[in-house]
């Protein structure tokens, strides 16, 4: 579904050049999930863009459904940190917008809208406006309007990192329900290690800026009962806690030499 190689992005300002990702490269199967995880201002959200065709000026090479990446692909969905809610419409609106968008008609959209808001328990606020919605419930209506448009590809951008822990594992279960009910291929950006291991089968695992893969972790627990609980389960968040926490040792040591 996604393929990429020798992937470089390089931020080019007024005043600075700023390599953002270096070399990086990576396949993914149709109907899996990925999730990638790095520290903060790594380059994660910038390839995220470049997967969703918003960013052309890159170098290398991007497939996706075995075609080069382009913008408006419609079977590409992108869920971003900030929800990306309009406040002037009411939740039904927010997910219906997409589908009004691509033309469909009127009867389809609402029908098929509401099943979806039924899934995620929003119809009791179907009439509601965002500010009058709590964290977690923006995230669903973020979640529906995506899935509203049947993608085959869904894109999320640090999606549940600003709520509390028990609304983020709810909506990580809603999201492997959604997944595993419609196999599509989902890509997350996270920098939450608990949070990459419940829902990538398969974990990038991102160097600071510029980018490149330090590692890929195949983790084939995604989705079974009790997974969260399972030994495994903290076996591959203690392993990738020893990779990032390593890298960012010796960076500060890198760092600290080149001050002296």
């Amino acid at each position: 579904m996604i393929k990429v190689k020798s992937l470089s992005v390089i931020y080019r300002g007024t005043n600075a050049v700023v390599p953002a990702i270096r070399d990086i490269s990576f396949a993914m199967e149709r109907g899996s999930t990925c999730a990638v995880i790095g520290p903060s201002g790594c380059g994660k959200t910038t390839m995220l863009y470049v997967l969703a065709g918003l960013r052309p000026d890159f170098e290398g090479q991007v497939e996706v459904a075995e075609a080069p990446v382009r913008p408006k692909r419609r079977e590409t969905a992108l869920i971003l940190q900030d929800y990306g809610l309009l406040p002037w419409k009411t939740v039904r609106q927010n997910v219906v917008l997409g589908l009004e968008l691509r033309g469909v008609g009127k009867s389809e959209r609402l029908s098929r809208c509401e099943g979806i808001m039924n899934d995620l328990g929003l119809l009791a606020v179907k009439n509601l406006y965002p500010s009058q919605l709590s964290g977690g419930q923006r995230q669903r209506v973020a979640i529906a309007r995506a899935m509203a448009v049947q993608p085959d590809l869904l894109l999320m951008d640090e999606p549940f990192s600003s709520l509390d822990a028990l609304t983020r594992e709810n909506l990580q279960d809603n999201l492997l329900e959604i997944w595993s009910g419609r196999q599509m291929t989902v890509l997350i950006v996270t920098h939450n290690i608990e949070e990459a291991v419940f829902l990538g089968q398969k974990i990038i695992v991102l160097s600071p800026r510029p980018a490149g893969v330090l590692a890929e972790v195949e983790n084939n627990g995604v989705g079974t009962p009790g997974w969260r609980s399972s030994q495994e389960f903290f076996r591959v968040c203690t392993r990738l806690r020893g990779m990032l926490v390593k890298e960012e040792r010796q960076l500060c040591a890198a760092r600290a030499g080149q001050g002296s």
